[in-house]
């Protein structure tokens, strides 16, 4: 079917699936653009409900059957296209139904990064990539502020947001999952109790706790937190990009478990 208007009621809601979170949630559905993030999207599982294509390469990407198709004028799809180039597609998909159960599947070791109270989806989107790099077992969102199927946090993270599994939890049961899986907790966090990073021998399995730029950890991640830990820097200086520090502390866990000569992927 080609669409031509933008007053189209499927590309009205498009727009607002792509910009409203509250939509999002109440459809379960959300939107991605590229070929490589809609590859991701379908390798994770996730079922295509429909795609939205101009001029797209038909070998890079082969369309599922049991979606829709809307073919765009150029211009029409430059309206509902978030970046400047996308190869011509987007897609949207049904998320998948997850509970505490699902949670509690994943694997007994290893490392998992709670992420307290974030702020900027390109943070998340960002930290990610790390995540799947240094090959984190699960990522736990307390006190969530952000959308993980926000476009600009599936657009920061390449599409790595589908080769994750992202629980969104309330502080208390991220405790539990933790406190059952004997993770060891260190909080990132400013004190005099503070350890340097690079003065801890980590144990196999370990939860890194982060909190926002601008309010940092809660409480109740320092007073439940094994160790409390800061990463080294020059003095006078008390600011790192989140995804920076999420980055030096996680590939310092993996240098340690990688010179021990553990297979962590």
């Amino acid at each position: 079917m080609q669409i031509s208007s933008p007053q189209n009621t499927r590309i009205k809601q498009l727009i607002q699936l792509q910009t409203k979170s509250r939509l999002r949630k109440k459809l379960e559905q959300f939107s991605v653009e590229g070929i490589q993030e809609n590859n991701y999207a379908l390798q994770a599982g996730y079922k295509p409900v429909a795609f939205f294509v101009f001029d797209l390469d038909s070998q890079e990407f082969e369309l599922p059957k049991q979606a829709e198709v809307f073919t765009l004028t150029q211009e029409l799809y430059q309206k509902i296209s978030v970046r400047k180039s996308t190869e011509g597609i987007v897609g949207v998909y049904q998320k998948k139904s997850q509970n505490l159960e699902d949670l509690y599947s994943l694997e007994n070791s290893g490392c998992f990064l709670v992420l307290e109270g974030l702020e900027k989806p390109g943070n998340l989107g960002a930290i990610l990539r790390t995540a799947l790099a240094v090959g984190v077992k699960g990522i736990l969102l307390c006190q969530n502020q952000i959308d993980p199927f926000n476009p600009n946090v599936i657009r920061s993270s390449v599409g790595t947001v589908f080769k994750l599994p992202i629980f969104e939890l309330s502080n208390p049961e991220a405790l539990a999952f933790l406190q059952k899986r004997k993770a060891k907790i260190y909080s990132t966090y400013l004190s005099d109790q503070t350890i340097n990073l690079y003065h801890i021998n980590f144990e196999k399995t370990v939860a890194f706790v982060f909190g926002s730029e601008s309010n940092g950890i809660s409480s109740f991640w320092v007073e439940n937190a094994d160790v409390l830990i800061k990463i080294p820097m020059e003095p006078n200086q008390d600011s790192l990009n989140l995804s920076n520090a999420v980055a030096v502390t996680a590939y310092e866990y993996y240098r340690q478990n990688l010179s021990l000569g553990e297979d962590l992927l």
